[in-house]
């Protein structure tokens, strides 16, 4: 598993518990009406006896230490629809900051980079591999 398809696996875990998984928090018919596309299968794509509520809590823990705007641009990325643009105009307005769109993408690739190092989520990689 890529560090990419991890915090998609993620994103989606997430919607889920934000919509206590009903599917009205992240209709899938809305999105595609929208215009936007839509991520995942609904199959968590793990390997046999991986728990995808310990893998998703263990990407929420490193995130929730990172500092901003690194956690909200990995969460506007991969939680949110829309262009890189769009996403750092929405990023800028929740944090009160001017991101630009070069910025946002700088600042997601290094987070990102940092993240795929964090011991904790380089163990998961390699154990879902």
């Amino acid at each position: 598993m890529t560090i990419d398809q991890l915090l998609d696996f993620w994103a989606e875990w997430s919607a889920r518990k934000d919509d206590g998984g009903l599917g009205y928090g992240t209709s899938r018919l809305a999105v595609l009406m929208s215009g936007g596309v839509v991520a995942g299968s609904g199959n968590s794509g793990l390997p046999y006896g991986i728990d995808e509520n310990a893998v998703a809590l263990a990407v929420e823990r490193y995130l929730s230490r990172q500092a901003n705007p690194a956690r909200e641009i990995i969460r506007a990325e991969y939680c949110c629809h829309g262009s890189q643009a769009a996403k750092a105009q929405m990023v800028s307005q929740r944090l009160g900051l001017v991101v630009s769109a070069q910025n946002y993408r700088v600042t997601l690739h290094r987070a990102v980079k940092k993240m795929e190092g964090n011991p904790e989520i380089a163990f998961l990689l390699k154990k879902m591999s």
